[in-house]
């Protein structure tokens, strides 16, 4: 079975919380039924960063303490993943819920219920995905640097919620499958045999049950110039560079966002990040519905 590997940036802070209101008693059993797969979450920290959402959002929702439509639809994502891909046993090892309050299950997380954030500092580093079977990867982060190819770089012309498909140079094998094209979307995220142009929140949920995806920074991203966003081909990688990209607000575009993704042929993929200052993103790849890991 495929292995989703993704993480969530987000500058947000605040306390952690010790207990979780789990929505339907089937979440109660997150915890202790066995997974197969496994996930690759991380929270990015800035420790200056002030806590807020995009004022400007398409869909904004309230942020309080980390709590917000967005946070709920994230572990909704999560919990639909691994309930799917979980061995069906038998007989149920599934241990009851803390407490009932009306049709509301509340579980007292001991560190094990819901994945927790890890500190990671995606600028001027990278994030290597190397596959290690047909529908597995290992992931290492390192110092990165950045990829500035040959020069033969072509500007795309992509506007907001746009995408493009881009042929490859090179048959390029993504969890197991063969393609010879993707398509190259404005926020922040390459996907294969279909575009991904909605302007739904760009979270977890969307990366499971979407096309097969590979997201240095899936965030809603607006290209205005001089921001850009351009294509190599050369015959061993093909570069994707969004460079000096802002994050879509009422009024055009907010700040400045540099990162690309490089697909090599020999099926290694690899996140460059220079400048980033968004709000939150996600960050990964994903083998998508194809890969049965919709909800």
């Amino acid at each position: 079975m495929s292995k989703l590997h993704a993480a969530v940036y987000d500058r947000r802070q605040c306390p952690a919380s010790g207990s979780w209101a789990v929505i339907d008693r089937p979440y109660s059993g997150l915890a202790r039924s066995p997974v197969i797969l496994s996930i690759f979450l991380a929270l990015l920290f800035f420790p200056a960063a002030r806590a807020e959402t995009s004022a400007a959002s398409k869909n904004p929702d309230q942020f309080i303490c980390s709590t917000s439509l967005e946070r709920t639809a994230v572990e909704l994502a999560l919990d639909r993943y691994h309930r799917q891909h979980q061995p069906r046993a038998l007989t149920s090892t599934v241990q009851p819920a803390t407490s009932d309050r009306g049709n509301i299950a509340v579980l007292e997380d001991d560190g094990t219920v819901i994945t927790q954030p890890n500190p990671l500092d995606l600028t001027n580093n990278s994030i290597t995905f190397a596959p290690a079977g047909a529908d597995v990867y290992t992931v290492v982060t390192a110092t990165g640097t950045f990829d500035d190819g040959t020069g033969s770089a072509a500007v795309m012309s992509l506007g907001d919620d746009d995408s493009a498909e881009v042929t490859l140079p090179f048959p390029f094998v993504f969890y197991g499958v063969s393609y010879t094209s993707v398509f190259l979307n404005s926020d922040g995220n390459l996907t294969f045999t279909v575009s991904d142009v909605a302007t739904s929140e760009r979270n977890l949920s969307r990366i499971v049950s979407g096309p097969p995806r590979v997201a240095p920074f899936f965030d809603d991203l607006n290209p205005l110039p001089p921001a850009k966003i351009s294509v190599e081909r050369l015959a061993d990688r093909v570069l994707f560079t969004w460079t000096d990209v802002g994050e879509w607000t009422s009024a055009g575009s907010r700040g400045q966002n540099t990162f690309q993704a490089v697909l090599n042929s020999n099926g290694v993929i690899r996140f460059n990040y220079r400048i980033l200052d968004a709000g939150n993103a996600v960050v990964g790849i994903a083998p998508g519905r194809s890969g049965n890991t919709a909800p």
